[in-house]
């Protein structure tokens, strides 16, 4: 345990996100925090949670705050879970949190499944899936320009032309993501802060943008395990199992050896998106959207 705590400790980054498949039936969640070596990311906490809420994310993160003195990082990425963040800036008051991109753009897709005409378009309409997309692309934007793109894209012929089937996702980014116009064109703060979920500056500085590291160990936990919701017993026996791995993996890793390799497609991809994002001129903010969106799957 403590070699763990020391990886977090040295760690800038940790990357924390929740499972529900796996949990013993008495728990709601398995909650886990990961940290990278050698651009692998690796599992160092596990956290049994009982319910979603801000208190129990609090008492969670707090205990793991008070097992290692000095323990802190610079950024921490997660999902969009509010409880979770009120909590980690809660005890990291000094730590900058990061929006998961992956979770972002699941949940857009979601609210295109829940409106019938808009699925159906986009099903079938290959330039409109890119105007849907445009309105995501506004994460690879500068913070200050946010609210700009997201203005005159609103106003862009195409969107205008298809307003009202583009509507119901417009007023959720809105919403959520940029916040409603109110008297003397000020805008209320959105749910989730500009900040938070903004990508531009970890495209341009080849940083994350994903949790899908940790993903992927929540998806080979839930295979190692092979059931829903196991006993407590079985869960902690293939807890143990998977965690003998990880020592033997940390231990590759900080000998030097390279245990995993980014995928060539995935490369091409961040390097796209990094090649257009240097190219970003506000006068030309819609095209930019567009050849964001290219590049973009959801």
């Amino acid at each position: 345990m403590n070699n763990n705590l020391e990886l977090l400790r040295l760690s800038d980054c940790w990357y924390c996100d929740r499972t529900f498949k796996t949990a013993p039936s008495l728990f709601s969640q398995l909650y886990t925090v990961h940290c990278k070596i050698n651009n692998t990311v690796i599992p160092t906490v596990y956290g049994l949670l009982p319910v979603y809420s801000k208190s129990i994310y609090t008492s969670f993160i707090t205990a793991i705050s008070n097992l290692k003195p000095g323990l802190s990082t610079s950024t921490i990425m997660t999902d969009f879970e509010i409880s979770s963040h009120n909590a980690l800036r809660r005890v990291f008051p000094q730590t900058i949190l990061k929006g998961c991109f992956y979770h972002l753009s699941q949940s857009f897709w979601r609210k295109i499944q829940m409106n019938a005409p808009t699925l159906s378009r986009y099903r079938e309409d290959g330039d409109f899936v890119i105007t849907a997309k445009m309105i995501l692309a506004i994460c690879f934007v500068p913070i200050p320009d946010i609210c700009f793109a997201f203005e005159q894209l609103l106003f862009s012929d195409f969107f205008v032309n298809d307003a009202e089937i583009l509507n119901c996702l417009s007023d959720y980014f809105e919403d959520f993501y940029i916040g409603r116009i109110l008297r003397l064109n000020t805008r209320r703060p959105p749910l989730f802060p500009h900040s938070l979920w903004n990508c531009y500056d970890a495209t341009i500085n080849n940083n994350g943008r994903t949790n899908n590291s940790v993903e992927g160990w929540h998806n080979g936990f839930a295979r190692f395990i092979n059931c829903h919701h196991p006993d407590i017993f079985k869960f902690l026996e293939f807890l143990k199992s998977s965690q003998n791995l990880n020592e033997v993996k940390i231990t590759q890793l900080q000998s030097g050896m390279v245990v995993s390799v980014e995928r060539n497609r995935y490369k091409d991809h961040n390097q796209r998106l990094a090649n257009i994002c240097n190219t970003y001129r506000r006068e030309n903010i819609i095209g930019y959207l567009r050849n964001i969106a290219y590049n973009i799957t959801i």
